[in-house]
């Protein structure tokens, strides 16, 4: 049974509830938070989408200290590139499941972006998640995406997790 909810306190609450049906075979339950239980099937699996089962999960500030380095770096001003803007519009894309590519390669992507004031937010996208996986991170995003990615390009994979 895999048993999936928002938070923590959810999760301790239908843990305890679920034990107290069905005993210790509760513990053979996956249960917990959508990035917990994805965190620890991304752990059995990381092999697979690139990474290692010690990847490190950054936790915001660690990504918008990456973010503020990588603006500095290109030389984007500090009043337009937002650190927190920028990740905001990264966690929409993730959450969308648009890739880094995919968001280069979209010209509404594009024109929205300068609309917005931040045209080169792609290349921003595109050097963050390069240096997450060279820097062998995630963030609380990368764990809902790569799970996905996991269990569509590996068939057998999402088989053992629906038995």
């Amino acid at each position: 049974i895999l048993a999936l909810t928002f938070t923590n306190k959810a999760a301790e609450q239908m843990r305890t509830r679920i034990e107290q049906m069905v005993g210790p075979r509760a513990r053979h339950i996956r249960m917990g938070t959508f990035h917990s239980v994805f965190s620890r099937i991304l752990r059995e699996n990381a092999s697979r989408i690139g990474y290692t089962d010690s990847y490190t999960i950054y936790e915001p500030s660690d990504c918008k200290n990456l973010i503020k380095t990588i603006c500095k770096e290109q030389g984007l001003a500090d009043d337009k590139y937002k650190p927190q803007r920028i990740l905001s519009r990264i966690s929409f894309a993730k959450n969308c499941l648009v890739t880094p590519g995919a968001y280069v390669a979209n010209s509404v992507y594009a024109a929205e972006d300068r609309q917005a004031q931040i045209p080169r937010f792609g290349e921003i996208y595109v050097e963050y998640c390069r240096r997450c996986k060279q820097n062998g991170a995630m963030d609380f995003d990368d764990l809902l995406v790569y799970t996905y990615m996991l269990f569509r390009d590996h068939p057998e994979i999402l088989a053992k997790y629906k038995d």
